[in-house]
């Protein structure tokens, strides 16, 4: 299973978890938030290199520890010091991250998508305030199949400010507890707010964000809340006059979604397409530059043959070369040829189909602004 795939079902579980817990279900709630650290940790195992595996383990131990709770009946009763402690602590530790090690060599392509983000996110930084009487784009959502570099980008932005980086997980701002949530939401504001100067930004990365700003007809009223004080704080972010660098990015999968309302805070929207030939090339050549490889090896060849594959599917590829390399050889890894990178391509077909990226490129023609 891809780290992709594993991330995408420890978010489902945890939410499901949440839901359970609404509902009364601590049994299955329990089972949920323990699936769902299970994943995480099997994630960060097989993915030892990902660049985000320290958040991923605090929201592991995060999930267990309500699950050691909710094994244990912990009574949390509303407004009580204890319980607003919990809630200020787990914000502080599960949102904020450090500066990624990332930077944009890291990102392959995409060249129309670091333009735009260093037009509206970069440049306000380089020049005088004066210089934009008009202030600066303060939201930008990044929508795009996923496995293509949403999430890359964005710390290799930050990485680039060296921004404050917090990363909101939709299954932690919506909280546990009964009416928490927007103060979550408001919390996490206000600290971005304290942090951020011209000098170092603040940029709240908010993934999945249609788990949060999507059109739903059966939210209940902590729901309502949790979004209504979203959207005042994104509107927050230009008001009284004062010239916050704080920028708020969305990444998500199904732009078709979002509600109008969080569309609109959305300034810029942007396409973040698989890669092309050319980039393609690049990735065979930036995922293989550790290999041995015979001379029958061509990367225009292997770009030529993944047309639609993600960035993501590319990396599989040489993922499926190199255990089969190390399985095939006794001591000394042997060259990765040809044949090799042919048949893991018959055998990976891509995440994406053509129908789905007809449905990106139609949306971003309808709703694009970049």
């Amino acid at each position: 299973m891809i780290a992709g795939e594993l991330e995408k079902m420890a978010l489902k579980y945890a939410m499901d978890a949440i839901n359970y817990e609404k509902e009364g279900l601590r049994g299955k709630a329990i089972e949920s938030y323990s699936r769902a650290a299970e994943l995480l940790f099997k994630l960060v195992r097989l993915y030892p290199n990902y660049s985000l595996n320290k958040v991923l383990v605090e929201k592991a131990l995060m999930y267990q520890q309500r699950a050691k709770q909710l094994q244990m009946d912990v009574p949390i009763s509303l407004g009580s010091p204890e319980k607003t402690f919990e809630v200020q602590q787990s914000t502080d530790e599960f949102l904020l991250m450090e500066k990624p090690r990332v930077t944009w060599d890291d990102v392959i392509g995409l060249d129309h998508v670091k333009k735009a983000l260093r037009r509206a996110i970069i440049l306000p930084t380089r020049v005088s305030p004066e210089r934009l009487p008009l202030g600066w784009y303060t939201g930008i959502l990044l929508f795009g199949p996923p496995g293509c570099g949403k999430t890359l980008i964005v710390a290799a932005l930050a990485s680039e400010l060296n921004a404050s980086f917090y990363i909101v997980d939709p299954s932690v701002i919506v909280s546990k507890w009964l009416g928490e949530s927007e103060k979550n939401v408001a919390r996490l504001f206000e600290l971005a707010r304290k942090s951020a100067s011209r000098q170092k930004p603040a940029i709240i990365f908010i993934d999945e964000v249609d788990a949060l700003t999507g059109v739903y007809s059966n939210e209940v009223g902590g729901e309502a809340r949790m979004r209504g004080q979203l959207l005042k704080e994104m509107d927050g972010l230009k008001y009284k006059g004062r010239r916050l660098y704080v920028y708020v990015i969305g990444a998500t999968n199904k732009p078709w979604l979002l509600d109008q309302a969080f569309l609109r805070r959305f300034q810029k929207r942007v396409y973040v397409p698989p890669p092309n030939h050319e980039a393609r090339v690049e990735l065979f050549r930036h995922y293989t530059k550790k290999f041995k490889l015979a001379d029958d090896v061509d990367f225009e060849e292997l770009a030529s043959m993944t047309e639609g594959y993600t960035a993501h599917d590319v990396e599989e590829v040489c993922r499926e070369v190199q255990f089969r390399v190390i399985e095939e050889s006794h001591e000394e890894p042997r060259e990765a040829t040809r044949s090799d990178f042919i048949d893991a391509i018959r055998r990976r077909k891509p995440s994406v189909s053509r129908e789905q990226l007809k449905r990106y490129v139609e949306w971003s023609e309808k709703f694009g602004a970049f």
